[in-house]
């Protein structure tokens, strides 16, 4: 059986620029990224977030992870008033690898949640 090797570098930017107002209008954002890599697959994945100040992000990346595979996942949360993320991975077959990464910087009252 001749096993063929894949690779792919994914990147994913999110933002929003909410300025601060007197209405407080709140944004939401929610959204799902699911990775699937087949056997000897290599993925890197970006999933780069930048909002404003009137934002609550809540968001799901998902890998599933094959024989001999790999994903690397690297998050970047800048902005927004609540962030919450969750980054899982399966690995279903033997010899599947996963490296997940996340980075968050803010100021003020923000709430951060990985």
């Amino acid at each position: 059986m001749q096993v063929r090797a894949c690779f792919a570098l994914i990147c994913f930017r999110f933002g929003h620029i909410s300025p601060r107002s007197r209405n407080k209008i709140v944004h939401f954002v929610g959204h799902v990224i699911e990775v699937i890599a087949d056997q000897a697959a290599r993925v890197r994945l970006l999933v780069d977030q930048r909002w404003g100040v009137q934002t609550q992000d809540y968001s799901i990346v998902r890998s599933r992870i094959g024989r001999d595979a790999e994903v690397q996942v690297a998050t970047l949360a800048f902005g927004g008033s609540v962030f919450k993320q969750t980054v899982e991975a399966v690995l279903d077959q033997e010899g599947g690898r996963s490296l997940i990464r996340g980075v968050a910087l803010g100021d003020a009252n923000q709430h951060f949640d990985f």
